[in-house]
């Protein structure tokens, strides 16, 4: 947790991230810096799409070296996550 500068969750329900945050114990602020699903779209068939696209534009738009980690929910209990790096300018 210490070295990942964001977190993107999938927001499918608030009380889901707010749920992630607690129990793996990750800093708010490193959470959906930018909104999450709530605020930005919940697009159908494509927010992982949207939530790699949002964490890649944010760790780019920081200009440092930074890792983020995507996670999402697929339905019907699976799910997907992965790690970027970010090597800096």
């Amino acid at each position: 947790v210490n070295d990942v500068d964001i977190f993107e969750i999938n927001e499918a329900f608030a009380s889901q991230a707010l749920y992630c945050v607690e129990k793996l114990g990750i800093p708010p602020e490193k959470v959906n810096p930018l909104g999450g699903a709530v605020a930005l779209g919940h697009p159908l068939g494509c927010t992982g799409t949207r939530q790699v696209v949002t964490l890649l534009n944010e760790l780019k738009r920081r200009g440092k070296r930074a890792y983020g980690v995507v996670s999402m929910c697929i339905g019907t209990g699976m799910g997907a996550a992965a790690v970027f790096e970010q090597p800096g300018n």
